[in-house]
């Protein structure tokens, strides 16, 4: 009985010490990879700031005549051929037809959205198309320049019907009566607001939950913190895509956005 007793206390020591042996090492690895995690973004930020100018350092007179040389008449003239939305029972027959895509949004993609309605996130399959080459760019220069990172830009607007725009025409000193919006072929992006964030490599799997918990948060804190950065990336990738004549662009300062059409 005695021999029993002092098998069974022996092996629960020997489970004791391997359960607090497996946890130092369990929890070295996950401090390991949170501190490789915030290297990697503090990398990432230090790349950007030391190499991409803030954008009113950088919207100097050629890159302003660039972001305001297609004005409303010409996003207009490159709209006609699509019939204005008036009301929301426009939207839903389009939608029916499959002219209008929603826009899903999420963590796959490389947008999210800004105080914008779940009924009004449409635009068209061409605009869509546009959309993608725009967000495509936009990670290629993250590619490239600064070796990775995720960035994702804020929709503020998508498609709005006629009857919408007649009414913030009353509220907004800035709207206009007649809107690239209704089209379904506009957009507008939020210049003060991004998503900026890496994806580290992780050598346990606990590291990475608890990783993917703060991501998020961290993605949209650092995104606002180089706003004024990524606003330059932004308008870079914009004026590129202007001349290659995949969009319009219209830089609005006052309601900060960039207003967008697709040819």
């Amino acid at each position: 009985m005695k021999n029993r007793i002092v098998s069974i206390f022996s092996g629960f020591i020997i489970a004791l010490l391997c359960s607090l042996i497996l946890f130092y090492l369990i929890q070295k690895t996950l401090l390991a990879d949170i501190k490789n995690y915030i290297k990697a973004l503090k990398e990432l930020e230090q790349s950007i700031v030391q190499s991409t100018p803030i954008f009113s350092d950088y919207n100097k007179t050629e890159v302003s005549s660039e972001l305001r040389k297609h004005l409303n008449h010409d996003h207009i003239a490159v709209t006609r051929k699509y019939s204005p939305v008036e009301n929301q029972q426009n939207i839903d027959k389009l939608i029916a037809l499959g002219d209008l895509i929603y826009l899903k949004g999420g963590a796959a993609e490389k947008y999210y959205f800004y105080n914008v309605p779940k009924t009004n996130r449409y635009l068209r399959k061409e605009a869509i198309s546009g959309l993608n080459k725009l967000t495509t760019r936009l990670q290629q220069k993250m590619d490239v320049l600064f070796y990775g990172g995720t960035l994702k830009i804020a929709i503020t607007s998508a498609i709005r019907p006629a009857d919408y725009q007649k009414e913030l025409t009353r509220v907004n000193f800035n709207a206009v009566n007649e809107s690239t919006h209704s089209s379904g072929m506009s957009m507008d992006i939020f210049v003060d607001d991004f998503y900026l964030n890496t994806d580290p490599y992780t050598a346990h799997f606990l590291s990475k939950r608890v990783i993917d918990l703060i991501r998020p948060a961290i993605g949209y804190y650092l995104g606002d913190a180089l706003s004024r950065q990524l606003h330059t990336i932004l308008s870079q990738s914009l004026i590129e895509l202007q001349r290659e004549k995949i969009l319009y662009i219209i830089y609005e300062e006052r309601q900060r956005c960039f207003h967008i059409t697709f040819l």
